[in-house]
């Protein structure tokens, strides 16, 4: 059961990356790999940053499995910047940051739901098989 979780798991991340890319319309490599540091770049660095970190729950020190070339300290900064920039949608110039999690965070939703319906429905199959399993085993003659 692990391994489906880290399938799932991974499968959210690539998704994530995927829906940032076009959010910010950039090349969703450019997300995975520390590099350039345009202004939309970074925007969506530190959003991706962020949800592994807050939603998905991936220490700082591992972050560097899913972005090439980051380091711990650079992590926590960016997830700690995120969670300020988000804080601060009361005033006029945060507003944007607080519009993009947003959207983000619905778009994500849709793939997250799809998945998790997915993940049920393999559990109840696995639950299924041991159950017909353990019945044949005691009910079945064998030849």
């Amino acid at each position: 059961m692990k391994e489906f979780n880290k399938y799932y798991i991974d499968k959210l991340i690539d998704t994530s990356s995927r829906v940032l890319a076009e959010i910010y319309n950039i090349p969703e490599q450019e997300i995975r790999t520390v590099g350039k540091r345009t202004k939309e770049i970074m925007e969506a660095r530190r959003m991706f940053m962020f949800y592994l970190n807050r939603h998905l729950e991936i220490k700082h020190a591992h972050m560097k499995k899913y972005i090439k070339g980051i380091n711990h300290a650079t992590s926590i900064h960016h997830c700690n910047k995120m969670e300020f920039l988000i804080s601060m949608k009361e005033k006029e110039s945060y507003k944007i940051y607080d519009k993009q999690y947003s959207e983000f965070k619905k778009r994500m939703k849709e793939h997250d739901t799809l998945n998790r319906v997915m993940i049920e429905k393999k559990e109840q199959m696995i639950q299924l098989q041991a159950e017909l399993n353990t019945y044949f085993k005691e009910h079945v003659e064998r030849i």
